[in-house]
C-alpha cells in the first residue's frame, strides 16, 4: 500500500562516506540506487569514489546504460524498464545485453508472493504485479543475458522481523548464476540461516537494521568480520546439488548493507548498499551455464561438422603426402618395432590404436605417395576416420569457448560457422597426418581453459578443479603429439600471471587463501601436462620393445634396453697392444674410421682419410702403441692406458698412424681446425705429429678406476693432439662423395667437450703381448658391457635427439613457407595428384585473411585505447570494451604465441604449422563481428552475420575440389587461382596432360628432409631416417686390400708375431642385429 510506506532513514552524509567506507573495507559490488529524480549527481559521486568497486541502479535503460559504466559503474542494475506495461519484454534485455555486456548486467526481481503462494515480480515501488513469476524456468532463460540477480522479497522489504525463508531456499535451488536476497534481515543470524537454508548458494543484504542506516540491530563492524571469518574457514562448496547449478557456496555470506531502499519516493539522497560477498572476479569471461538451447545448437553443429570432415574419406584410395611415414609408424607400433621420428609420440599411437580396431596389420609400409590402399587391404579409411573425428570435435568446442567468454549464441554458432567451412583445416583432418591431433588438444586445452574461467566464483570447488586440472591434461596431450602443443604454456601461462597479480590487490583474499591459488594452478598447469607428456612416453618406449630401424640414432646404452637390443661384452681395461673400436660418444655418427683412399681437397694433405663411420667393421680398428720414441715396460704384465698418457693409433688395416699437421680439413678453413689423417709408410718410424695426449673426462662411479685409466665404455676421454693443442673432433658434417659421404672428424682447438668427448666400445689384448699367461685367458679377463638405460634415461635421450632433430631441420622442399606468407595465404602444399583431381594443402582464403585482419585490428584498438587512456579519454566501445579486450585480447595473445616464434626458428617450416593459431584468429574474428554489431538492430546484426557466413560458405564450396579431391576441369582450375602464387597443379584437371597418366607419386613428403636434418647421420641424402641401421645394406665404404701383416712391438712382451684381422673381434656385436653376417667375417 503506497499510503503505508514510510521513511526509515535519511543519512547526513554523502553517498561517497558510504562508497569510500566500502572501499577501506574492499567490500566490492556496493549498490548505488538512485530512487526518484534529482539524485544523478550524488551517485555520480559515489562510483567515483571506487571505480569499478560499485554497481548502479534506478532508471537503467539500454540508452544510458552504458553512460553510467564509463562512470565507473562495475554493473548495472536493471527493474522496471524490462516491464513495459507491466510485460517482461525480452527484446529489451536483448539490447541491453548488446549495449553492456552480459557480464555489466544485473537484474532485479523483487517480488511479492501471491494467492497461489507464488512469488510474482512487481515494480513500481512493488505495487504493480507483472506476468512473469520467480521460478527454475525464469531464473533459467534471465540467466542467458545477465550475470546476477539482485531478488527483493517486498512483503518483509525494511521491516526487520525477519527473511522470507520459503524464498531464499527456492532460490538456493534455482539460481544458475549469482543471486543475492534483500527483505527483513534483523540479526547477525541471519546471515548464518541465510546461508544453511540456500546451501551457501545466496548472499543476503541488510539494510534498515545495520547501524551505518540508522539501526541498533546490526553492527557494520559485526557484518565485516563475520564475512572475514567465513571467507578464511570456508574452502569448498557447501550445497548439495552440484557446482552446475552454484554460484559458489565457498564464498562468504556477507551482508549488503543498505540505506532504505523500501523508503518513500520523497527520498532524494543516493541509496548506498554495499555487497561484500561478491569476490573479485577477472573480466576475462563471465560466468556461464549450458542451457537448453546450447545443447541443442551443440548437437547440430557437431552432425555439420562430422558430415564436412568425414565426406570421401575414401577418396583418394593410395598414400597421400606424409602417410608415407605416419602410417607406416603405426605399422611399427603395432608390431611393437622401434622407430625414431623428430615428433613426440601421442598423436603417432592414436593412428597405431585406429589401425589395430580397424584390423591392420601392420604389415604394409606405405614405402611411397601414390601406393594403392585397397590393393593391400590397408583399412585406411579407419585410420583416417580419427583425425576426422578429433577435426570435427573442434567446431562445437568452438561454440563453447564463444559462449564461456560471454558471448550469444548467434556470435558462437558464427565462429563455429568459421571452423567448419575452413578448407585447410579440414584437408589436414582427413589423412593420417599429425596436425588434425595437435589442433584438436590444442583447442580443447583452450576450450578448458575457458569454461574454467567461467568457474572463478567458485574457486577450489569440484567444477574449478575438474576444469583446471583438464587444461593442464590437454596441455600435456597437445605437446605429446608435436613440439607446437608447448606454446600453450606461454599463452595460458601470461594469464595465469595476470590473474595472481590481481589476486594480490584483492585485500578480500587472504595470503593463505593466495598462496593456495598459486599452487594449485602449479599443479594443474605445470605438473600434470608433464606427467601426461611422460606417460605417454612411457606407453610409447614399453610398446616398442623390438629394436628396429633407428635404433643406430641411438646411443648404445639405449640400445641394450630393448628385448633383442645391443649386447655387446667386451675386455674392460684397454692396454698399450689393445685392439679397440672408439666410438663418439655424444652423437651417433660412429666410429673412429680410416680406409685406403686420401684426402682430395685443395689444402688437404693427399695423406689417407680419416673419418667417422657408422657401422662397425674392419676399417675401425686400432691398435693402441706407446708415443714416438717412447717405450713402455710390459715385463710385470699390459699396461693399462692412463690419464695424460702420450699415445699413438695405428690403423690394423693399413698400418697407417692416426696423425695431425699445419694442413685444413674438407670442411672447414677456420683457423683453429686442422686436418687428421692417416700416415706412414714402410720402414718409417713415424713422428710426434702421431702422438695423442688422453684426457680423461670421467668414469662410471661404479667401476673404481674408470677415471683413471681408460676402461671400455665406462670412460669417456678426448684426444689431445701434442703439438697442435687441438682435440678430435666430430664435426657432424657430410663428407662429398670423394670420401663416400661419411662423416667429418678433424682436430680442433677450443672445441666444446661434447663433440671431442670418445669411448672405447670394444678391447682386445691378442695374445703374446702379455707376460703373464693367466692375464690372457678369457676366464680371467674382467669384461665390460653397456647398462640399459632406465625409462627416464630413454625420455631424457629421445627428447634430446628430437630437439637436435628439429634444430637442424633445414632443406629446399618445393613447397615450404616462411611465416610472414602464412596469414595472407602466399601458397598451399602439393599433397597428390591423380586423374583429374588433385590434393592441394590450400585455406579457406576469405577466413585466413579476415581473421589475420581481425588480429590486426585488435591490436592497433588495444594501442589506441591505451594511448587515449593516458589521455584522460575513455572510450566504451559500445558497451563492449571490457569483453572485447579480454576475450579477443586473450586469444590474440594465444596466436601470437603460435605465431610469433617460427619467425626465430631456423628450420624448414610449412604452412600447417600455422594451423594452431589460425584457429585462435578465427575465434578473433567471431569476436570482432560480434563488437561492430553489438549495438545495431537485430535485423542488421543477422544480416551481417549471415553475409559472413555465405562469404565462408561460397570460398568452402570453390576450393573444394583441391579439399576433397574432386573431379574437376583444367578451366575451373585455373578460374580458382585467385593468387598467381597458388601452385597447385592444373594439368592434373580434366583436359590437362596428366589426367589421363598414372596418378602423381612424386610429390615430395614434408618429411622428406627430415633425415638429413639430423647432423649425426652419415648419409643425410638417403631418406630413410635411419641411415645408422645395421639392419640395412651399407652405405658404400672403399674395401680395403687383403689385409696386412701386421707387427706389434712392446718391450718385455713375448716374442712379436704376426697378427691377422680377426673375424671374432669385428663380430663383437653378440645381438642379433650384429653389423655384419658370418659370411662376410669368413671372408676376411
Amino acid at each position: 500500500n503506497a499510503a503505508q510506506l514510510q521513511t526509515n532513514f535519511v543519512s547526513t552524509q554523502p553517498s561517497a562516506h558510504y562508497a569510500q567506507l566500502y572501499r577501506k573495507h574492499a567490500l566490492t559490488g556496493g549498490h548505488v540506487i538512485m530512487l526518484g529524480a534529482g539524485n544523478e549527481q550524488a551517485a555520480i559521486d559515489a562510483l567515483a569514489s571506487w571505480r569499478d568497486g560499485m554497481q548502479v541502479g534506478g532508471g537503467i535503460t539500454a540508452d544510458n546504460a552504458q553512460l553510467w559504466i564509463s562512470r565507473g559503474a562495475s554493473k548495472v542494475i536493471v527493474t522496471s524498464w524490462l516491464f513495459p506495461g507491466a510485460l517482461f519484454s525480452e527484446e529489451r534485455l536483448q539490447a541491453l545485453e548488446r549495449c553492456v555486456g552480459r557480464d555489466r548486467i544485473v537484474v532485479d526481481l523483487s517480488c511479492r508472493r501471491s494467492g497461489d503462494g507464488a512469488w510474482v515480480v512487481a515494480m513500481n515501488r512493488w505495487q504493480t504485479l507483472t506476468d512473469m513469476k520467480v521460478e527454475q524456468g525464469t531464473l533459467d532463460m534471465l540467466a542467458r543475458y545477465c550475470s546476477e540477480f539482485l531478488v527483493h522479497a517486498a512483503d518483509v522489504e525494511g521491516l526487520c522481523n525477519g527473511i522470507d525463508e520459503d524464498l531464499v531456499a527456492a532460490l538456493g535451488r534455482w539460481a544458475p548464476i549469482p543471486v543475492t536476497y534483500a527483505g527483513g534481515a534483523s540479526t547477525l543470524d541471519d546471515l548464518e540461516l541465510v546461508d544453511r537454508l540456500s546451501n551457501g548458494r545466496v548472499d543476503l543484504t541488510i539494510g534498515s537494521a545495520l547501524d551505518i542506516f540508522g539501526g541498533s540491530r546490526i553492527r557494520f563492524d559485526d557484518c565485516v568480520a563475520w564475512n572475514h571469518v567465513k571467507e578464511s574457514s570456508t574452502q569448498g562448496p557447501q550445497h548439495a546439488t552440484g557446482p552446475s547449478r552454484s554460484r559458489a557456496a565457498a564464498q562468504p555470506r556477507v551482508p549488503k548493507v543498505s540505506k532504505g531502499t523500501d523508503t518513500a519516493s520523497s527520498l532524494t539522497q543516493t541509496t548506498a548498499v554495499n555487497v561484500v560477498s561478491h569476490k573479485h572476479v577477472p573480466a576475462f569471461f563471465s560466468q556461464w551455464e549450458m542451457t537448453h538451447t546450447d545443447v541443442l545448437s551443440l548437437v547440430a553443429i557437431t552432425l555439420v561438422a562430422v558430415v564436412v570432415r568425414c565426406y570421401g574419406l575414401s577418396t583418394p584410395g593410395s598414400v597421400v603426402f606424409d602417410e608415407v611415414h605416419f602410417g607406416k609408424f603405426a605399422g611399427k607400433y603395432i608390431n611393437g618395432t622401434y622407430f625414431y621420428d623428430l615428433h613426440p609420440p601421442l598423436a603417432k599411437m592414436m593412428f597405431a590404436l585406429a589401425g589395430k580396431l580397424a584390423g591392420y596389420d601392420g604389415v604394409f609400409d606405405f614405402k611411397s605417395i601414390g601406393l594403392d590402399y585397397a590393393a593391400a587391404g590397408v583399412p585406411y579409411v579407419a585410420m583416417r576416420l580419427m583425425p576426422a573425428l578429433l577435426g570435427a570435435l573442434t567446431v562445437p568446442a568452438s561454440y563453447v569457448v564463444a559462449r564461456a567468454c560471454g558471448y550469444n549464441v548467434d556470435t558462437a554458432g558464427l565462429a563455429s560457422l568459421l571452423v567448419c567451412f575452413e578448407n585447410g583445416l579440414i584437408t589436414q583432418s582427413r589423412l593420417i597426418l599429425l596436425d588434425s591431433p595437435l589442433v584438436f588438444f590444442t583447442v580443447l586445452s583452450l576450450t578448458a581453459w575457458s569454461v574454467f574461467w567461467t568457474k572463478q566464483g567458485s574457486p577450489f570447488s569440484g567444477g574449478w578443479w575438474f576444469w583446471l586440472l583438464a587444461t593442464g591434461a590437454m596441455m600435456g596431450c597437445a605437446a605429446s603429439c608435436k613440439w607446437v602443443g608447448l606454446f600453450l604454456f606461454p599463452a595460458i601461462g601470461l594469464s595465469t600471471v595476470a590473474d595472481l597479480w590481481d589476486k594480490i590487490a584483492d585485500l578480500s583474499i587472504t595470503p593463505a587463501k593466495w598462496a593456495k591459488h598459486f599452487v594449485a594452478r602449479a599443479v594443474g598447469l605445470l605438473v600434470v601436462p608433464l606427467t601426461v607428456y611422460l606417460f605417454w612416453f612411457h606407453v610409447h618406449f614399453t610398446v616398442l620393445y623390438k629394436t628396429g630401424d633407428g635404433k643406430a640414432m641411438m646411443s648404445p646404452e639405449f640400445q641394450a634396453a630393448f628385448v633383442d637390443g645391443l649386447n655387446v661384452s667386451t675386455d674392460r681395461d684397454v692396454f698399450y697392444g689393445s685392439e679397440i673400436r672408439i666410438r663418439s660418444s655424444n652423437a651417433a655418427s660412429g666410429y673412429l674410421h680410416s680406409h685406403m683412399h686420401n684426402w682430395q681437397h685443395e689444402k688437404g694433405s693427399g695423406q689417407q682419410q680419416i673419418t667417422l663411420y657408422g657401422f662397425a667393421d674392419q676399417n675401425n680398428v686400432w691398435v693402441v702403441e706407446p708415443a714416438y720414441n717412447t717405450t713402455i715396460d710390459a715385463s710385470n704384465g699390459p699396461v693399462p692406458v692412463g690419464e695424460g698418457d702420450l699415445i699413438r693409433l695405428r690403423h690394423k688395416i693399413t698400418e697407417k698412424y692416426l696423425h695431425s699437421h699445419d694442413k685444413k680439413p674438407a670442411l672447414s678453413t677456420d683457423d683453429n681446425k686442422f686436418e687428421l689423417s692417416g700416415y706412414g709408410f714402410p720402414g718409417f718410424a713415424g713422428d710426434s705429429n702421431d702422438n695423442f695426449r688422453v684426457e680423461i673426462l670421467s668414469g662410471d662411479k661404479a667401476m673404481e678406476g674408470s677415471d683413471k685409466t681408460v676402461q671400455s665404455i665406462y670412460t669417456r676421454f678426448r684426444l689431445i693432439h701434442q703439438n697442435l693443442g687441438c682435440a678430435v673432433f666430430n664435426s657432424r658434417k657430410k663428407l662429398p662423395k670423394w670420401a663416400f659421404e661419411q662423416t667429418e672428424v678433424n682436430c680442433m682447438r677450443n672445441c666444446h667437450p661434447r663433440m671431442s668427448t670418445w669411448h672405447v666400445e670394444f678391447a682386445r689384448l691378442p695374445e703374446g703381448n702379455s707376460t703373464d699367461a693367466d692375464t690372457s685367458k678369457p676366464a680371467s679377463v674382467r669384461k665390460a658391457r653397456y647398462q640399459p638405460l632406465s625409462m627416464m634415461g630413454k625420455i631424457a635421450e629421445y627428447n634430446r635427439l628430437m630437439a637436435n632433430s628439429n634444430a637442424h631441420l633445414t632443406g629446399d622442399h618445393p613447397f615450404a613457407a616462411r611465416p610472414h606468407h602464412w596469414p595472407w595465404l602466399r601458397r598451399g602444399t602439393a599433397y597428390w595428384g591423380g586423374l583429374g583431381n588433385v590434393v592441394y594443402q590450400l585455406g579457406n582464403p576469405l577466413v585466413w585473411w579476415a581473421s589475420f585482419g581481425a588480429v590486426l585490428l585488435l591490436l592497433g584498438v588495444r594501442t589506441a585505447l591505451f594511448l587515449l587512456d593516458k589521455r584522460q579519454i575513455n572510450l566504451s566501445l559500445g558497451g563492449q570494451r571490457r569483453k572485447y579486450l579480454s576475450a579477443a585480447g586473450f586469444f590474440t595473445a594465444a596466436w601470437m604465441c603460435h605465431y610469433v616464434p617460427f619467425f626465430l626458428m631456423g628450420r624448414e617450416l610449412f604452412i600447417h604449422h600455422y594451423f594452431p593459431a589460425l584457429w585462435m584468429a578465427i575465434l578473433v574474428l567471431a569476436f570482432t563481428l560480434d563488437l561492430f554489431t553489438a549495438r545495431m538492430p537485430s535485423v542488421i546484426r543477422w544480416s551481417v552475420y549471415a553475409a559472413a557466413a555465405s562469404a565462408t560458405l561460397y570460398a568452402f564450396h570453390t576450393f573444394s575440389y583441391i579439399t576433397y579431391a574432386r573431379i574437376w576441369t583444367k578451366d575451373a582450375c585455373v578460374r580458382t587461382k585467385w593468387l598467381s602464387t597458388w601452385d597447385f597443379d592444373c594439368e592434373h584437371a580434366l583436359g590437362g596432360v596428366r589426367s589421363t597418366e598414372t596418378p602423381e607419386t612424386s610429390v615430395s613428403s614434408v618429411l622428406d628432409p627430415v633425415l638429413p636434418e639430423n647432423p649425426d647421420d652419415p648419409n643425410p641424402d638417403d631418406p630413410n631416417p635411419d641411415d645408422l641401421n645395421p639392419d640395412n645394406p651399407k652405405p658404400a665404404d672403399p674395401k680395403p686390400a687383403e689385409p696386412p701383416v701386421v707387427s706389434a712391438t712392446i718391450v718385455g712382451a713375448k716374442d712379436p708375431k704376426h697378427v691377422y684381422v680377426n673375424p671374432e673381434f669385428v663380430a663383437s656385436d653378440s645381438s642379433s642385429s650384429s653389423l655384419e653376417s658370418k659370411a662376410e667375417h669368413a671372408e676376411l
